[in-house]
């Protein structure tokens, strides 16, 4: 799949998670700013932004956050690393079976 057919799926994905899950909690504003880091070119510092965030909904267990930190991250990841689909697959099915036990 295409880097832009990938970002626009992962940003369909995002909005959709959103819209059913409008609880904040602080995301928001967590969100805006890796949102802001990805527009100024700093997929690294969104990266660890989208890490606290992480953090904070597996704690809640607020799955939507979760795997829009999933997707979020992956699509930050393509950006600088080329082996970034097989890593983000590899997360994706460590999430999967730790979700699961």
């Amino acid at each position: 799949m295409k880097k832009p057919a990938l970002l626009s799926l992962l940003i369909l994905l995002t909005v959709v998670l959103t819209a059913f899950y409008p609880s904040d909690n602080g995301f928001n504003k967590l969100w805006k700013k890796a949102e802001n880091y990805q527009k100024k070119g700093l997929p690294k510092s969104a990266i660890k932004v989208v890490d606290e965030i992480y953090t904070v909904a597996k704690k809640e267990n607020n799955n939507p956050q979760v795997v829009k930190v999933l997707l979020f991250k992956a699509g930050l990841i393509s950006s600088f690393e080329e082996d970034y689909l097989v890593k983000s697959i590899k997360t994706f099915e460590q999430e999967t079976e730790n979700a699961e036990t």
